[in-house]
């Protein structure tokens, strides 16, 4: 027996894939997630960059300004300097009088911060009173203005001689506890 294709078949066709524009395809998105993946690494480099840069600029700021007042610094100390030496000039030319035994009181009050004269008797033989306050130390109930002001005229033996408290007396002035004074002492001329 004999079979009859009725069906219509045509001439087969082979379907061809195209390996090469598949590669070229996979190529160019394998280079355009390459070149993405570098950008993102790139801007997150270039976030870092930018972060360093601010606080260098921050930094930079912050010495700028020390410099400003470094530089404002140095000119208030060379003005200080300046009218420090016509001071000087000045109470070299003035060196008769009292100007020196009134700054060699300055020094002495410099060194002794809380005490305060309120009244000096400079005798024509040299003798020294001086009455004055000092403020006591609330905490240790002691009196350290008195002793550094005492101490201050008994290291320079040069200029004073025979100092000696003549009477403290504790006091209120203010609602702050004092020390009424008063030191004896003669000044070497």
């Amino acid at each position: 027996m004999i079979r009859v294709n009725l069906l219509k078949t045509g001439p087969q066709t082979q379907l061809t894939i195209p390996f090469g524009w598949i590669f070229v395809a996979l190529f160019a998105a394998l280079v355009c997630l390459g070149l993405f993946v570098v950008d993102q690494k790139r801007k997150a480099e270039r976030e870092a960059k930018a972060a360093d840069l601010k606080k260098v600029h921050d930094q930079a700021k912050g010495l700028k300004n020390h410099w400003n007042l470094r530089k404002t610094l140095k000119e208030s100390k060379r003005s200080l300097e300046r009218d420090h030496t016509r001071y000087e000039k000045l109470l070299s030319k003035q060196n008769t009088g009292w100007t020196p035994t009134l700054l060699l009181f300055e020094d002495l009050l410099k060194k002794a911060r809380t005490v305060w004269f309120r009244d000096v008797r400079i005798d024509g033989d040299g003798r020294v009173m001086i009455n004055g306050i000092s403020m006591e130390d609330k905490k240790k109930k002691r009196m350290p203005g008195i002793t550094k002001l005492f101490t201050a005229i008994k290291d320079q033996p040069t200029r004073f001689k025979n100092p000696r408290l003549k009477r403290i007396n504790k006091d209120k002035e203010q609602r702050q506890p004092v020390s009424r004074f008063e030191l004896n002492c003669v000044i070497i001329r």
